[in-house]
C-alpha cells in the first residue's frame, strides 16, 4: 500500500508570513494579481537583488531591491541588468538607464542599445549603432562624457583600460586607441589603401591588436597584427603564402569568433573556406538523398552548410608561419588550455545518429606543428561529457560507462573507477538505456585535483597521487549533493557548445544543493572539511546565487508562493528578502500528499502527489485529474501560480478551486514497453490512491502533453475506466515517428532507441514491440472521449501524429475533437492560444467529469 511521507494542511509559512485564515477561493478575476518569481541576479557582495516579475497579461516588472528591504526601484521592459553595490545599469526599449543607488538618482541615455561597465574605472561605456557606431564614455564619479562618433568597429581589451576602434574614412584608413584612463589617442600608422576594418580583437596582455582589413572593390579579406610595444605591423596575405591551400581563402566570420589569439599572445587563429563555394549538383528542381551519405539532414540548404564547413588556421607571429588545424574530416574543434593543444572530433563513422548525443572520435593536436598528441575512438557524450581542464594536463572522457582521464604529460590514462568503489554512472531503464554519468564537479586552480559525482556524494580525486577522498555523507542520508557551479561552454568553431566543469577554488567555501526521493531538498555550505546545512526541509529550494557574503536562493511550497531567503555566512544567519504574491494569504489553501508504493509492490519507485480540492470537503465526492508525464511527483512543493493559460495545459491551482482533484504520478518504465508500463504504473498508483473514497472513481480523467500526450494516447486504448481525457502534441505512431524528420531535417532515431522511447534496436528488428506500444492500432479499443490539439507548425512531434490518432478514431467510430493551432510549434508561444486551449481542456473534463452542457465548439456539425 502506498505510505504516507508528507502531508501538507494549511501550510505553515516558519519565516515569513505568519498563516492567515484564508477567506475565498480565487476566481477568475482574482488572476491578475499573481505573477511568476525570477531571481534573475544580485549584487557581489549581495545588498540588492535583480528580481523579475512575470505577469500573465505581460505587464513584466523588474524589482531592483535591497536585502535590507529599505529601497527598491521598479522598471516595465528592461533587460541586460548589471548590479553593483552603487549602481545598476539596464537596458530599455529606448535607450540605458543609470541608478545610483546611494544617492537614489536616475539617468536614462536615449539611443543607446548596449553598454558595458568598467567597475575599476568608474565609467560607463554606452554605444549606439545606425550605420556606424558612435560610443559614449561616462565618468561615474565626475559625470563627464566623452564621445568617440562614425566608428566602423571598436574592442575594448580585457583590463577595460583601452578601446581600439577603426574610424570611418573614405580616403584613408584611420585605427586609433583611446585610453579610458587618460584620455588620450594614439593612431596606428596605416599605409593602405582605402577600405573597411573590422572584427578588431586584442591578445590577452593588451600588447597586441589583430583585425581583418578588405580592400576596396575586393572581397577577401587580410589579416594585421600591430604590436603596440614595438610599433610593428604584421600582415597575412594568403595569395602570397606557398603553405596556404591553393583552394581557400581567408574568411570573415558574422562574429568576432572564432578569430581570435592564443592565450600567449603568439598565435592567431581565424576561418578559411572554400573558392568558390561549393553547391549541390543534384540537378534542377530535385533533391537527392542517398542513404550511405555521411550528412543525414534533409534539407538543401543545411546539407549546403555541412559541405560547406569552413576550415581553422592559425598564424604563429613569432615565425610568421601558418599551420591549418582541421581538415573535412576533422571539423569540430575547441582550443584549449594555452592553445598549444586543439581538441578535434568528428561523428562521421557513428552515422546515423542513434543516439541523444552521437558518438564520435577525438584527437589532440599541437597547434603549432599539427602532430597528434593522443587519440580515441567511440567516445560518448562529447558534447558534455568530453574536455581538457584548464591548465592543458589532462584531457577527459566518457566511454563503456567509465570517467577516463589522460594525464598529457605523463602519456598515461587514469580510469577514476579504479579509485571511487561506488558507481559513477547508471544505465537506468526507465530513462534510456544509455548509461548516464552522474558528472564532474570541476577542477581546482592547480588542475591536479578533480571533483567528481556518484549517485549521492561529492569525491575529491588527486590525479597526481591517485587517491579519492568521499566530501559529503550523502549515501548513509539518502540525500544526492551536488556542488552549486557555473559551468564554463566553451564554443567550437562552428557554434557547438563544449560545456567544461568549473574552475573550484577548494580554499574557499563551497555552496551545494541537496535533495532526496521524496523531493525535500536544500543548501549547504562545505568549509574546513567539514559540511554545514544551510536549510533541507519539504519545500523546493532553487535559483541559487552566491555572493562574497552569503548565499541568496527562491524557496516554495504548494501553499507558499516564492520567497527569497538570504543565508549569511558571516553569522550563519537565514533572514527572508522578499515574499512574492503577498495577498496569497487572503485565498483558500489546500491539502497535499507525497505517496510512495512500497518496495514490495511489482514495480519500485512509484510514488505520487496527490493535490486536493480547495475548501474540500470530506463527505464529499470529487472528480479527479490525472496529469501524466514521466516524472510528475515533484509537484508536491511547487507552487502552482494561478494562470488562466498554463503552458501545461493545465493549471493546477484553476483545478483545484473547481473542485477537482489533481494527481501527478512518478512512473517507471520497462524497456521495449514504454506504454504498457506507464499504464501498469498509473494502474498501480490508482488501486491505492482509490481507497480515498472521496475520489469517484467513476469521474476520472487523463491529461498530457508531449511524452504525456503518448502515456495518454496509449492508456485509453488499454482500457476504459476513464472518463475522459486531454493529449496535446503526443505519439501515436511509433514507427512513423521512427520515419519522419524533425524542421530542419534531421532525423529522429536516437528518441525511440536512446531516450524517451525506450525501445531496443529500430523497428524493423523490433516489430511486434513498436506495434504493441503504439496507440494508432488501439483505436478500437478506445472507450474514453479523446480530445487532441497540437500546433500546426509543430515539427518535434509531428503534428500529423495527432492527425492521425484522430482520424483512426474518427474511422473506428470513436468520439473524439482534434484542436489544429495556426502559427504554433510544440511549445505553444502565442498567450491567445495558450488561454484558448486552456479553457478547452477545463471544458472538455467539466462535462464529460461534472455533466456541464456541451459548449457549441465541442456538438457535431457545428461551424
Amino acid at each position: 500500500m502506498f505510505r504516507l511521507l508528507t502531508t501538507l494542511i494549511l501550510f505553515v509559512v516558519g519565516i515569513g508570513i505568519p498563516y492567515a485564515q484564508s477567506k475565498k477561493l480565487p476566481d477568475l478575476d482574482d488572476y491578475k494579481l499573481w505573477y511568476s518569481l525570477k531571481l534573475r541576479s544580485t549584487s557581489p557582495k549581495g545588498t540588492w537583488m535583480e528580481l523579475y516579475k512575470d505577469y500573465e497579461n505581460l505587464q513584466d516588472t523588474t524589482e531592483i531591491r535591497s536585502l535590507s528591504g529599505d529601497k527598491q526601484y521598479a522598471f516595465t521592459n528592461i533587460q541586460s541588468v548589471t548590479l553593483d553595490e552603487n549602481w545598476c545599469f539596464y537596458k530599455s526599449q529606448t535607450g540605458i538607464g543609470i541608478v545610483n543607488l546611494l544617492e537614489d538618482t536616475q539617468n536614462h541615455f536615449e539611443g543607446y542599445s548596449a553598454y558595458t561597465y568598467i567597475p575599476d574605472l568608474h565609467m560607463l561605456l554606452l554605444e549606439s549603432r545606425s550605420g556606424t557606431i558612435d560610443l559614449k564614455l561616462l565618468n561615474l564619479n565626475n559625470g563627464r562624457q566623452q564621445d568617440l562618433t562614425d566608428l566602423e568597429d571598436y574592442a575594448l581589451n580585457a583590463q577595460k583600460t583601452q578601446v581600439v576602434y577603426a574610424l570611418q574614412d573614405t580616403s584613408a584608413p584611420r585605427l586609433e586607441v583611446y585610453d579610458l584612463e587618460t584620455g588620450t589617442r594614439k593612431p596606428i600608422p596605416l599605409k593602405l589603401e582605402p577600405g573597411t576594418h573590422n572584427r578588431l580583437i586584442w591578445n590577452p596582455d593588451s600588447s597586441k591588436i589583430a583585425w581583418y582589413y578588405t580592400p576596396q572593390g575586393t572581397k577577401e579579406p587580410e589579416l594585421f597584427c600591430y604590436n603596440l610595444g614595438d610599433k610593428t605591423l604584421m600582415a597575412f596575405n594568403a595569395t602570397n603564402r606557398a603553405e596556404f591551400p591553393a583552394d581557400k581563402q581567408v574568411n570573415k566570420p558574422f562574429t568576432h569568433k572564432p578569430f581570435t589569439f592564443s592565450k600567449t599572445g603568439d598565435c592567431l587563429f581565424f576561418r578559411i573556406q572554400s573558392i568558390p563555394r561549393r553547391t549541390l549538383a543534384w540537378g534542377s528542381g530535385v533533391e537527392i538523398y542517398r542513404s550511405k551519405d555521411v550528412y543525414e539532414v534533409m534539407n538543401p540548404r543545411y546539407v549546403e552548410a555541412h559541405i560547406n564547413t569552413a576550415d581553422y588556421g592559425v598564424w604563429n607571429l613569432k615565425t610568421n608561419g601558418y599551420q591549418q588545424l582541421t581538415d573535412s574530416l576533422w571539423q569540430t574543434s575547441y582550443l584549449t588550455a594555452n592553445d598549444s593543444l586543439i581538441l578535434l572530433t568528428h561523428s562521421k563513422p557513428y552515422h546515423p545518429r542513434i543516439k541523444l548525443i552521437n558518438d564520435a572520435d577525438i584527437q589532440l593536436r599541437s597547434t603549432m606543428t599539427g602532430d597528434s598528441i593522443y587519440g580515441a575512438s567511440k567516445i560518448e557524450g562529447i558534447t558534455s561529457y568530453t574536455g581538457i581542464e584548464p591548465h592543458g594536463r589532462f584531457m577527459y572522457y566518457y566511454k563503456n560507462g567509465r570517467w577516463l582521464i589522460y594525464d598529457i604529460q605523463r602519456k598515461v590514462e587514469i580510469d577514476l573507477s579504479v579509485y571511487i568503489p561506488t558507481p559513477l554512472s547508471t544505465a537506468d531503464p526507465s530513462q534510456s538505456v544509455f548509461p548516464f554519468p552522474y558528472g564532474l564537479a570541476g577542477f581546482d586552480k592547480t588542475g591536479t585535483q578533480l571533483l567528481v559525482y556518484d549517485q549521492f556524494d561529492i569525491w575529491q580525486v588527486d590525479l597526481i597521487k591517485l587517491q579519492a577522498k568521499r566530501l559529503t555523507q550523502g549515501r548513509e542520508q539518502g540525500r544526492t549533493y551536488r556542488l552549486i557551479t557555473e559551468p564554463k561552454i566553451l564554443q567550437d568553431w562552428e557554434g557547438t557548445s563544449l560545456f567544461t566543469p568549473d574552475v573550484l577554488d577548494l580554499e574557499k567555501p563551497l555552496y551545494l544543493k541537496s535533495s532526496d526521493e521524496t523531493y525535500r531538498s536544500g543548501f549547504a555550505c562545505y568549509a574546513n572539511g567539514k559540511l554545514k546545512n544551510i536549510a533541507f526541509k519539504a519545500s523546493r529550494h532553487y535559483s541559487p546565487k552566491i555572493t562574497e557574503n552569503g548565499l541568496y536562493y527562491l524557496e516554495e511550497n504548494q501553499d507558499l508562493p516564492p520567497r527569497v531567503m538570504f543565508w549569511n555566512r558571516a553569522n550563519t544567519t537565514l533572514k527572508r528578502g522578499y515574499q512574492s504574491n503577498r495577498h496569497y494569504t487572503r485565498f483558500t489553501t489546500g491539502k497535499a500528499e507525497l505517496l510512495q508504493l512500497d518496495n514490495e509492490k511489482q514495480m519500485d519507485g512509484l510514488q505520487a502527489t496527490l493535490l486536493y480540492p480547495f475548501a474540500y470537503d470530506a463527505s464529499k465526492s470529487y472528480p479527479m485529474i490525472i496529469d501524466l508525464y514521466e516524472q510528475n511527483a515533484g509537484a508536491i512543493h511547487h507552487y502552482s501560480v494561478p494562470f488562466l493559460g498554463d503552458r501545461k495545459g493545465i493549471n493546477y491551482t484553476r483545478l483545484r478551486s473547481e473542485g477537482y482533484f489533481v494527481l501527478c504520478p512518478d512512473l517507471t518504465y520497462k524497456s521495449n514497453q514504454p506504454g504498457e508500463s506507464s499504464k501498469q504504473s498509473i494502474d498501480l498508483i490508482l488501486k491505492e490512491v482509490l481507497n480515498n473514497t472521496a475520489i469517484d472513481s467513476k469521474r476520472i480523467g487523463l491529461n498530457g502533453y508531449s511524452f504525456g500526450g503518448f502515456e495518454v494516447n496509449y492508456i485509453v486504448g488499454s482500457g476504459g475506466r476513464y472518463a475522459a481525457a486531454v493529449s496535446g502534441g503526443g505519439l501515436s505512431d511509433l514507427t512513423r515517428k521512427y520515419t519522419t524528420v524533425d524542421g530542419v531535417g534531421n532525423t529522429k532515431f536516437y528518441h525511440l532507441e536512446n531516450y524517451q522511447g525506450r525501445m531496443q534496436g529500430p523497428y524493423y528488428e523490433n516489430q511486434q514491440a513498436y506495434m504493441d506500444n503504439s496507440p494508432i492500432w488501439k483505436v478500437d479499443q478506445v472507450n474514453t472521449p479523446l480530445l487532441l490539439y497540437a500546433g500546426k507548425e509543430d515539427y518535434h512531434v509531428n503534428r500529423n501524429q495527432s492527425i492521425a490518432l484522430y482520424l483512426g478514431l474518427k474511422r473506428a467510430g470513436k468520439e473524439s475533437t482534434l484542436l489544429l493551432y495556426p502559427d504554433q510549434g510544440h511549445a505553444f508561444s502565442n498567450l491567445k492560444a495558450i488561454q484558448d486551449v486552456n479553457d478547452r481542456i477545463l471544458a472538455w473534463f467539466e462535462h464529460y467529469l461534472n455533466g456541464d452542457q456541451k459548449p457549441l465548439w465541442m456538438k457535431a456539425n457545428a461551424y
